[in-house]
């Protein structure tokens, strides 16, 4: 597994946490995470590795959907139209209504809520992270589309798991300090994580073009042959 396809997911979690500080961070507010310090620090922590694990779970589908299709199409196609895909999610996030929450996982994200205010078992808590990571969101699918690229299952999971760590810090903050922000700094952040976006596709284009090239320059070296001579 390339280390840099890690880190390139970290990266891609660290820039979209002002993405989730806009749009998860208020959700993270109003889940109750126990009356003690410790016990929120630790419900907290144990939600949002969920959190994390759902992406991987994630990650797992859309490398599987990648790996398949590259068998037709070629892995450093696929990494192009990865990235050709993402700009096309963040372009449609300002110029079209986005997909509203499904009833189903909001039903569901408020009863595990309204569990948590009489029973605040660490399981319940899980779950919500869970069900959280399925919410649709601008940010986890340019993420999900750059799994689409990865060689393997395991490569696909681990990229979805490290975006998810990346998130962590800044939702671990703004539970912390309760913040709240307005539309309009929202709506700023928004443009602020797409700039990690556009640079992941930019990343992706180039890996497929120079893969390529590098292909096809070992296929011009191996096809020359030293002329026979006859005797």
């Amino acid at each position: 597994m390339n280390s840099s396809w890690l880190i390139g997911g970290l990266i891609l979690g660290v820039g979209s946490s002002l993405h989730c500080i806009g749009m998860c961070g208020p959700l993270a507010i109003l889940i109750p995470f126990g009356n003690t310090k410790k016990k929120q620090d630790f419900f907290l922590l144990i939600y949002l590795l969920s959190k994390a694990m759902g992406y991987g779970i994630i990650g797992i589908l859309f490398a599987s959907v990648g790996t398949a299709s590259s068998l037709v199409i070629g892995q450093k196609m696929l990494s192009i139209l990865s990235a050709l895909l993402i700009l096309l999610i963040l372009f449609s996030n300002f110029v079209k209504p986005r997909f509203l929450i499904t009833n189903a996982i909001s039903a569901s994200i408020s009863r595990r809520i309204h569990q948590l205010k009489f029973n605040s078992s660490w399981y319940h808590y899980i779950s919500l992270g869970m069900l959280n990571s399925l919410l649709p969101c601008a940010m986890v699918m340019v993420a999900a589309s750059a799994s689409l690229a990865s060689a393997t299952l395991l490569s696909g999971f681990a990229f979805m798991c490290f975006f998810g760590l990346g998130t962590l810090p800044a939702l671990f903050i703004v539970k912390k300090i309760q913040m709240k922000l307005g539309a309009q700094t929202r709506l700023k952040l928004r443009y602020a994580s797409s700039v990690v976006g556009v640079l992941l596709s930019c990343i992706l284009i180039i890996r497929g073009f120079s893969s390529h090239t590098n292909h096809k320059g070992r296929a011009n070296q191996i096809s020359i042959c030293k002329p026979i001579i006859e005797k």
